[in-house]
Order: C-alpha cells, then sequence, then structure tokens
C-alpha cells in the first residue's frame, strides 16, 4: 500500500482519527445489494463521520468519482488488483489521485491448497512470497495480513507476529478480515496491529437499520477499544 495525494503523506504519524479501524473493501454477500450505489455511499458517509478510512473496491457498481469528496481530511483509499496490464493500474491510479484518494490498497491471494480456479486473463496471479518481498524492499507503507475463512484466530495472531518481526514491515501491520467480533479488534490492537480492517458487520449493519445500524457497529468496537 502507498499514499497518494499531499506528496509522501505519512500515513501513521499523528493519526488523527480516533479508531484504529477500517471499513472495506466491501465483500458484499447478496448480489441483490451488490449493485445498489447506496450501500457503498451510506458506508463510505460513516466511515467519514468516525474519521476512518473507506476502502473502495472495484467490485462495486459505482465509479469512484462518485465518492470523491473536497474534505482533505476524508480518508478514502482504493483496492486494485495485479491487472496484467500496466496500463490499466497507471490509468486507475491517477483516477485515484484526481479523487484525493489517499492510499492504493494491492490484493494479492496467497498460495491455496488444492485446486485454484483459473484466473482470469486479465489478473496476473504472481508468486505470492516473490511479490510480497518485492513490495517490502519498495515504497510500501504497510503490509495488510487477512485472515483466511477457515483460519483459527490464534494461528492468525502467530503469523500478524512474524510479519511484525520481519525488519522490512518496520512493525507496521494492518489486520485483515471480513467479520472480526470487538474481542478479537481489541486483542489485535494490543498486539501492535495499526488498523483493523471489517466489512461485513458493517454490511450487517446496513442490513438491519441503515446508516445508523452501521454506525452501532462501529459504536461496538469502540466501546471495546476504549477498554485498551
Amino acid at each position: 500500500m502507498y499514499s497518494s495525494n499531499d506528496g509522501k503523506r505519512n500515513l501513521f504519524a499523528k493519526r488523527q482519527d480516533p479508531l484504529p479501524l477500517a471499513i472495506g473493501p466491501l465483500s458484499v454477500f447478496k448480489e441483490e445489494l451488490q449493485r445498489h450505489p447506496i450501500v457503498y455511499h451510506t458506508i463510505a458517509a460513516v466511515a467519514k463521520q468516525y474519521g476512518i478510512p473507506y476502502v473502495h473496491t472495484l467490485r462495486s457498481p459505482i465509479a469512484m468519482e462518485t465518492l470523491a469528496d473536497p474534505d482533505p481530511n476524508v480518508e478514502r483509499w482504493l483496492e486494485l488488483l495485479p491487472f496484467v496490464d500496466v496500463n490499466i493500474l497507471r490509468i486507475l491510479v491517477q483516477r485515484a489521485e484526481k479523487c484525493r484518494f489517499r492510499a492504493i490498497v494491492l490484493t494479492v491471494d496467497g498460495p491455496e491448497k488444492g485446486n485454484r480456479p483459473k484466473e482470469k486473463d486479465y489478473v496476473r496471479q504472481p508468486d505470492f512470497e516473490t511479490m510480497v518481498a518485492d513490495l517490502l524492499q519498495n515504497d510500501v507503507d504497510a503490509v495488510i495480513l487477512t485472515i483466511g475463512p477457515y483460519t483459527p484466530f490464534c494461528s492468525y495472531i502467530v503469523a500478524l507476529q512474524k510479519v511484525q518481526q520481519n525488519p522490512s514491515t518496520r512493525g507496521i501491520v494492518f489486520a485483515g478480515g471480513s467479520c472480526f467480533t470487538e474481542d478479537e479488534v481489541a486483542e489485535l490492537v494490543a498486539h501492535g496491529v495499526e488498523r483493523v480492517f471489517v466489512d461485513l458487520p458493517a454490511l450487517w449493519g446496513l442490513v438491519i437499520d441503515g446508516a445508523d445500524g452501521v454506525s452501532n457497529v462501529i459504536e461496538i468496537y469502540k466501546k471495546e477499544l476504549s477498554k485498551l
């Protein structure tokens, strides 16, 4: 991940937001929800209210331009995939900068056991360890380690600590996962994780009570984090 806009803005020095959270990229679990722009706009608005980043995904039906915000304190990040065509990446980054997005999140799948379905032609599936090593040697602000759907939380903590101990990461590691509980988020932060990404709880809150439901989810995390 690297910052854009405002030169080489440090994403971690004197962070103004009070919560070590980020919402997204949204893993919309219902096709009906995925088609509705209001899903992304509402959650982005709640993220702005709490001063935390909203990570926009290219899988959404809305253009990133619709999320452009003139407020310099708003955090919008863009998820990218390792497209084979470098021109696609270049154009997307340029658009993100014009929209005042603050960071790029590059999503790369790790190795999987068993048979992997054939990747689409426009997405590159690089050697995972080689790509991570290359990223760490270049201008990357942080590493986001995402928990697998069947990974025990205790095993995930062990993996996080190994990444934190890698000198190339400078100890700056984010935690990614669809549905961390409030207790798990607090434990991750207690282990030195700079920021925790959540998405499904925000979506569940949206389904239950719209923007107020999303806010209630953030308040649950906030209450638990206040105990640290």
